[in-house]
């Protein structure tokens, strides 16, 4: 089984600076220790980045991740 929710109001920091993105979450059981989520671009593609949900559950209370993606809580 796989879980979609897309998001409307995400804010992702694209080369220095933030943007509002649509962004899809997707979580499939036969994979229960990855996550994928899936930014939106201008000509209305999906391009999917693959993570382990750990960094997830990190970045709910402080930030986490280092390199290309990296989570942190909206307050």
């Amino acid at each position: 089984m796989t879980t979609n929710t897309i998001h409307h109001e995400q804010v992702a920091a694209l080369q220095g600076a933030t943007e509002a993105v649509h962004t899809r979450w997707s979580y499939r059981d036969d994979e229960p220790f990855a996550v994928t989520v899936a930014f939106c671009t201008e000509r209305g593609q999906w391009i999917e980045w693959v993570f382990a949900r750990d960094l997830l559950v990190e970045g709910i209370d402080a930030p986490a991740g280092m390199g290309d993606v990296q989570i942190r809580p909206d307050h």
